[in-house]
């Protein structure tokens, strides 16, 4: 019983109660229902003067209570709700409650004469778009209905048609119909049977069928509004997804120039515009080592989501096998069967990548199917880089791919770019073209990088105006600035142990005579290079289970040769050690130290830091 019980509450308490993706709904149905009162409330007023001027044949005595009866209800309340500017949930029961009695007193008062003023608050109501109150308002208006019938037939108008008499009755009336009827011996509950018989009941059958219209409006906008939640939470959710791709998008590719502070040898900038929240093309940038910088532009076929999936694949397969030591060639080559495996979408990526060699200025390159970058050397103009180009990538599988080299000076330029800027269109469907790119390059050649590609994208949107950008947007421009000093690095650990003392050897020896070290400098450096190992593996662990990485670093132009030792031993500056005083016999001088003032003694440059852990002793030694 209980539980039956609260099913009936349930229901009953649902048509109070409003679902949140309705609540804006439901306040804009609050202002409508007011304006429409308020209408009702102007259109009442007007009738009213027009009656008095003798347009209308209705009666003062008539409207004068339908007049006072909306201005007691219904200016109220539409002010009411629009101090609350309709935000409250009990407007709404108001709203109809004054609707109901305004339609009821005219109904009173004009009687069969108004004949269907009863459907306005169902009407009103479906406006909230919920079946259950249309009904519950349509049932309140028709037991109202029904009062308001019965009252015009007490105090309102009396018409003789809704009398049921025998055919021919002549009626006398000398006073009123009242009376006439009292003399004839009718009463008023005969006139009221013939009343609610022939004037409720078969507008109450016509009200109930359009009450039924209204209910089914009433549901057919909540579902409306529930689709169109539904489509607002989607494009909410596919929005936020989309732009979360966007931000990871953004994060694989290089925003932070410049990329490489370290490096002054070269000046270096990229921009990417997706024409969509994402996009196809990318670019990047990365060191190989100290001497050799890669930079790759490329450009997705196709848009969005499926185009950006497929970029991140490819960006990442050029990279790492870029990284892995392979030649561009080989780059593109492996990379293309690659991508050509798995590609049931048909995509296909047009690419070009470059390795600077920044000590030399040798460029090698290879091109997969991309537009030709513009190069101005020597100081001249730019140029387009005139070769032959492969089949894009993905295109088809089994392709070799052929590289080509350049040499570039100090100063000149290399600018890559994708479709997107050539084959901008402004709203004459004109391009922006190759010659417009390449005449603005040449206007501006002493602009920086960062000036040059921002000038570019202004240029292209001077020159589109309010046309739709329908591609993405990419360009790249490196400016080399000075040859960097030719650096080889070398890196190696060893156990901390006696054991590893002659592979160590065995190893800084081969090295040296890689770079031709002469014998002096060399026995220096190895004296040098003992001293340190052995105090390492004797103080810096209390175990055997420590480590002692080597790097080396020789810089060709200055013949520098750099030999680093890092372990993660105890924290120990051996250059704050007081140097022994060799002026002293041995049997007046401390024990120690002569190991390391040798090693300051025969090297250049003694340096020592604690980092992230990490002893760090630097030796240079100019060979």
């Amino acid at each position: 019983m209980e539980i039956k019980n609260n099913k009936i509450w349930s229901k009953f308490k649902s048509v109070f109660v409003s679902d949140e993706v309705f609540k804006k709904n439901e306040i804009e149905a609050n202002i409508f229902v007011s304006g429409i009162l308020l209408i009702t409330y102007f259109v009442t007023i007007l009738i009213c003067l027009l009656d008095v001027i003798g347009l209308f044949g209705i009666g003062i005595e008539v409207m004068l209570p339908i007049l006072v009866t909306a201005t007691v209800f219904i200016v109220p309340s539409v002010i009411v709700c629009y101090i609350f500017k309709g935000t409250q949930t009990w407007m709404k029961y108001l709203l109809m409650f004054v609707s109901i009695i305004v339609v009821a007193n005219i109904d009173a008062q004009v009687s069969y004469a108004i004949v269907l003023i009863m459907i306005l608050p169902p009407l009103l109501s479906c406006r909230y778009y919920s079946r259950k109150f249309t009904i519950m308002v349509a049932i309140i208006t028709a037991l109202v209905f029904l009062v308001s019938t019965s009252a015009s037939v007490f105090v309102g108008w009396k018409d003789v048609n809704m009398l049921t008499l025998p055919s021919g009755t002549v009626i006398t009336v000398t006073t009123d119909i009242e009376e006439a009827l009292e003399e004839m011996n009718i009463s008023l509950v005969h006139w009221l049977t013939d009343t609610l018989k022939l004037s409720y009941i078969p507008r109450l059958l016509l009200f109930a069928i359009l009450s039924i219209a209204c209910a089914n409006v009433a549901e057919s906008g909540k579902r409306m509004v529930l689709h169109q939640a539904q489509t607002l939470s989607k494009n909410a959710r596919i929005n936020s997804e989309l732009s979360l791709a966007t931000d990871i998008q953004a994060s694989m590719l290089p925003s932070v120039f410049p990329p490489f502070p370290e490096h002054d040898e070269f000046d270096i900038y990229a921009t990417m515009t997706p024409a969509k929240e994402v996009g196809g093309d990318f670019y990047d940038m990365f060191m190989l080592d100290e001497n050799h910088i890669a930079v790759v532009i490329a450009d997705v076929s196709g848009k969005g989501v499926p185009a950006a999936l497929f970029m991140a694949i490819a960006k990442t397969l050029i990279k790492n096998h870029t990284v892995s030591g392979l030649s561009p060639e080989e780059v593109f080559t492996t990379v293309n069967n690659l991508l050509c495996e798995s590609n049931e979408a048909g995509l296909f990526v047009t690419a070009w990548m470059g390795i600077l060699d920044i000590a030399r200025g040798d460029l090698v390159y290879v091109n997969a199917g991309h537009n030709p970058p513009l190069v101005r050397t020597k100081g001249g103009e730019f140029t387009y880089l005139k070769g032959r180009s492969g089949l894009v990538l993905a295109g088809m599988e089994g392709i070799a791919y052929k590289q080509a080299k350049m040499k570039l000076e100090v100063g000149d330029k290399l600018f890559l770019y994708t479709d997107g800027v050539t084959e901008a269109t402004d709203s004459e469907d004109r391009l922006y073209g190759n010659d417009r790119l390449k005449d603005y390059l040449n206007e501006h050649t002493n602009d920086s990088v960062t000036q040059t590609l921002t000038g570019v994208k202004k240029d292209i949107d001077e020159f589109v105006g309010d046309a739709e950008q329908f591609d993405d947007i990419t360009m790249l421009e490196l400016e080399f600035k000075k040859c960097a000093k030719k650096k080889i690095i070398f890196k190696k650990r060893f156990e901390a142990n006696h054991k590893e003392f002659s592979s160590f050897i065995h190893y800084l020896e081969r090295q040296l005579e890689k770079f031709d070290c002469p014998m002096k400098p060399q026995a220096e450096i190895s004296v040098a290079a003992e001293e340190v190992f052995v105090n390492i593996v004797n103080y810096a662990y209390d175990t055997d289970m420590g480590t002692i990485d080597i790097n080396i670093e020789f810089v060709e132009d200055e013949r520098r040769f750099v030999l680093s030792f890092i372990d993660r031993g105890k924290p120990f500056d051996p250059l704050k050690k007081v140097d022994p005083d060799i002026t002293q016999s041995a049997e007046d001088r401390p024990i120690g130290g002569l190991g390391i003032l040798m090693v300051k003694k025969t090297m250049d440059d003694l340096t020592y830091s604690f980092e992230n852990g990490c002893n760090i002793l630097t030796l240079t030694k100019i060979i």
